[in-house]
């Protein structure tokens, strides 16, 4: 699950969002950018990876499945608003995948297999 929380240090001037990579796995990065568009972009890019499941309805692992590509679809579809109200489309093609598979074989590795 991803989080915003400030710090006790420059408590407005420094976020750290925390990204569960396994149950008993918590890596902390700091974002330095204020730009609330980039945070958002974050958090649901997240909010997306962390639904995909690893294997498929019949047991398949997802990157074998045909369903791989549903969810590399979903994230080139993600719409994110700006406070102008514009929808952008912050994810092409070639990074939704690359991020599909890196969520993928980042559990495998740690759940150590």
């Amino acid at each position: 699950m991803l989080k915003n929380r400030a710090t006790n240090n420059h408590a407005q001037d420094k976020f750290h969002l925390d990204f569960i990579l396994s149950p008993i796995y918590i890596r902390t990065m700091k974002i330095k950018s204020k730009s609330s568009l980039w945070h958002n972009i974050i958090e649901q890019v997240d909010e997306q990876l962390s639904r995909i499941p690893s294997h498929d309805v019949d047991g398949t692992p997802l990157e074998d499945s045909l369903r791989f590509d549903d969810y590399k679809d979903g994230l080139k579809e993600l719409k994110i608003t700006t406070k102008e109200n514009k929808e952008i489309n912050p994810i092409h093609t070639t990074l939704a995948n690359d991020l599909v598979y890196d969520e993928l074989a980042t559990r495998r590795e740690g759940n150590g297999k």
